[in-house]
């Protein structure tokens, strides 16, 4: 009756309910940190650094395997409404259209019914086109164009992937697929019965075959991982009703606010990041912040740039407003506040935590010698990372680490002066307690002015950077990889050493050929990448 259009119908539908049983998994952060901290194997503990890349990737195949589902039924349920249309006389088609009882195969038990009516009033159909909805709502709001610009729609309409899973764990209940009992296939043979079909009945040989609805089975591949996540979003909620404390507000230049937080059983590692909700502010909008404190300080902390509507507001309740006023003296204010802070904390707003969660900077210490590299405001993670380092050597704590080097390429570096602060004070406190060679770090601004060059040029003598305050210069324009890597490959000969990046994708394409590229030779280089 169908032919070959039920196979490409149920082909699909079988590796659909694998890839929607895979879907939710890489999104379950607390799983994934849980997996991070248990798994002693570094190799599979590398594979969840790439958790959304996958999500994406099996959101793209369930597309796709949902559009070939899609167009195979649409022929099949126009060969059922044909079936009707043949001579009961003399076609099997016409003969397993009309029997009746519960016996019939033939879904469509009407032969006035039309294809598109069937679509919109079966259990199938209703809850495949709810899927296919919320399916093309879920993927055209996840392009990349949409998600940077309008990152609420993008959060929002991801919720949709509730109701877009429910439909497809009832999509099976209509049972359209209809098979022979095992009971009827005892007695109605159909190689021996397929061309005596005007006889069926009128013998034992072969009586009126008997069909079934197929059970379904999508909702036994998809009910663990439904379960999963709704304890991953119960667990969140339960964290977000927890107190946390703003214990400080720290105002640095360039429009970066600093805060300073304590909450009840928080521990986290270097590199890791939280979700911060002002319920002041909008009480269902999360952000996302990597933490700058170190896990040996008493606090956790993160640096939150004021460039839009939230940060702004997040500014005003943490009285913060006037400091961050455009075409305000912004570093000035900074220092008045700091003299003189405006809000008590118990002034402060109420702030939800979520998190915090694992990322690829947690492997940093477990290498000699590590390298990380930053483009822009990636070097939020390695904040976290120096700090930790300094805290580790100064108190004389075991560390397998020996030496760091960063790379920070950068279009403009007052975007992040409190980076350049760190930096300075690492430098200086690493120099006094006679370890100044653990950390070896390069700064590339890749753009500047005439002004800069010409301030740059004036003052090229001074023993300190121009643009930073710190001992080792910035270089400008892009690194030469290839000259860094065999300097890396020359001084390190033997080691296996960790290259953390946090950037954009074409710099990570840059540096992992580089590191497989160098890695042919005695020292080997291991890629971890940061998504953001």
């Amino acid at each position: 009756m169908l032919k070959s259009a039920l196979a490409w119908a149920r082909a699909p539908a079988a590796c659909l309910n694998f890839n929607l049983f895979l879907l939710l998994l890489p999104v379950c952060r607390n799983l994934l940190s849980v997996c991070r901290g248990i798994c002693p194997c570094q190799f599979l503990r590398h594979q969840l650094d790439d958790n959304i890349i996958c999500h994406q990737l099996l959101a793209w195949t369930v597309t796709l395997l949902t559009a070939v589902h899609i167009i195979a039924h649409v022929f099949n349920l126009e060969r059922y409404a044909g079936a009707w249309s043949a001579d009961e006389n003399n076609t099997l088609l016409g003969a397993l259209s009309r029997i009746d009882g519960n016996g019939y195969l033939n879904p469509m038990r009407n032969e006035n019914m039309t294809p598109l009516l069937a679509s919109v009033t079966t259990v199938a159909g209703i809850t495949g086109i709810v899927a296919t909805i919320c399916l093309f709502l879920l993927l055209s709001s996840s392009m990349t164009l949409i998600r940077r610009s309008f990152f609420e729609l993008f959060w929002l309409t991801h919720h949709l992937s509730a109701i877009f899973y429910i439909a497809i764990a009832f999509h099976g209940y209509g049972r359209i697929v209809r098979g022979q009992t095992p009971e009827s296939l005892k007695n109605h043979d159909p190689d021996i019965c397929s061309d005596k079909f005007n006889n069926w009945g009128s013998n034992t040989t072969c009586p009126l075959p008997q069909f079934v609805g197929l059970p379904p089975k999508t909702w036994k591949w998809i009910l663990a991982p439904m379960v999963l996540y709704a304890l991953e979003r119960g667990l969140r909620f339960y964290r977000a009703q927890q107190t946390v404390a703003i214990t400080r507000v720290v105002c640095h230049p360039s429009r970066v606010l600093e805060l300073r937080l304590r909450k009840r059983g928080f521990h986290a590692g270097v590199g890791q990041y939280v979700f911060l909700c002002i319920p002041s502010l909008r009480s269902l909008e999360w952000h996302p912040f990597t933490l700058t404190s170190a896990p040996e300080d008493d606090y956790f902390s993160v640096h939150v740039r004021v460039v839009g509507d939230w940060t702004e507001g997040l500014a005003k309740v943490c009285g913060m407003a006037e400091e961050f006023e455009e075409g305000a003296g912004n570093a000035e204010g900074c220092e008045r506040h700091k003299r003189k802070p405006k809000l008590d904390t118990w002034q402060l707003p109420f702030v939800a935590v979520d998190g915090p969660f694992g990322s690829p900077a947690d492997a940093v210490f477990e290498y000699n010698t590590s390298v990380c590299i930053a483009g822009g405001i990636g070097v939020t993670p390695f904040a976290s990372v120096l700090k930790s380092t300094w805290n580790r050597v100064s108190r004389g704590s075991p560390l397998k680490l020996s030496k760091i080097y960063l790379f920070w390429l950068c279009r403009d570096t007052h975007a992040f002066e409190w980076f350049s602060e760190l930096l300075v004070a690492l430098e200086s406190q690493l120099t006094d307690i006679g370890r100044p060679e653990t950390l070896e770090y390069n700064i590339f601004l890749t753009a500047w002015d005439e002004n800069q060059a010409l301030h740059i040029a004036m003052r090229h003598e001074q023993e300190t950077d121009v643009i930073l305050g710190t001992k080792q210069k910035t270089s400008f324009g892009r690194p030469s990889w290839d000259r860094e890597f065999s300097r890396l490959v020359e001084k390190h000969q033997g080691e296996e050493v960790g290259v953390f990046l946090c950037g954009p994708p074409k710099l990570s394409d840059v540096v992992k050929k580089k590191c497989s590229g160098f890695s042919k030779n005695q020292t080997k280089f291991v890629f971890h990448k940061e998504n953001f």
